[in-house]
């Protein structure tokens, strides 16, 4: 449980995850590349990391690049739209507020 708590304290590093994810090829060669690629992401809050705006463009093509649809979801009342929309691929998606 402390160690949940500790996460919670320290935000989201959005975009650090992101960077993670869509270099996944560098973990795991085998994935083909024929296969359509979907991005779930799941946020309840801002990034914490997204000052450096010359890394975040950076991140969000490298996720582009890879993903075929990058879905993002906002959950609680927190979270900030903008920041979904960049986050969003580049086949768009409709939001929603609530279903």
């Amino acid at each position: 449980m402390k160690y949940e708590n500790d996460q919670m304290k320290r935000g989201t590093n959005t975009y650090k995850g992101l960077d993670w994810v869509a270099n996944i090829r560098d973990y795991a060669p085998d994935i083909p590349d024929y296969l359509v690629n979907i991005l779930i992401v799941i946020t309840d809050g801002d990034a914490r990391d997204n000052a450096d705006r010359e890394y975040v463009d950076f991140v969000l093509e490298d996720v582009r690049d890879y993903f075929d649809f990058v879905i993002p979801i906002g959950i609680g009342n927190e979270f900030n739209i903008d920041e979904l929309n960049k986050i969003q691929g580049m086949k768009n998606t409709r939001n929603y507020d609530s279903l």
